[in-house]
């Protein structure tokens, strides 16, 4: 693959799709209304959630259903995988 190929984007751009996001420091980043591109535990590609809270500096996200909730639908690690590109 040439450098012209590769897809320089973020993981998020592999997860989900979004309206808005908010940047809340440290590496910690508030995404709003998404949806998911792929599944992601018992949730299928397409499912849509109010906001997503991804903290890299942590590894970790968390998948909020609506604004009423204050525990996450889901909570996930988040993991590295190389690949050759």
């Amino acid at each position: 693959m040439h450098d012209d190929e590769v897809d320089f984007n973020g993981v998020e751009y592999r997860l989900f799709v979004w309206e808005d996001w908010f940047d809340v420091g440290n590496f910690t980043f508030n995404f709003l209304n998404v949806t998911l591109k792929t599944q992601i535990g018992i949730f299928p590609t397409g499912t849509e959630f109010k906001r997503v809270w991804l903290d890299f500096n942590r590894s970790y996200a968390e998948f909020f259903l609506n604004d009423i909730d204050e525990k996450p639908a889901l909570k996930a690690r988040l993991t590295l995988q190389c690949e050759p590109i």
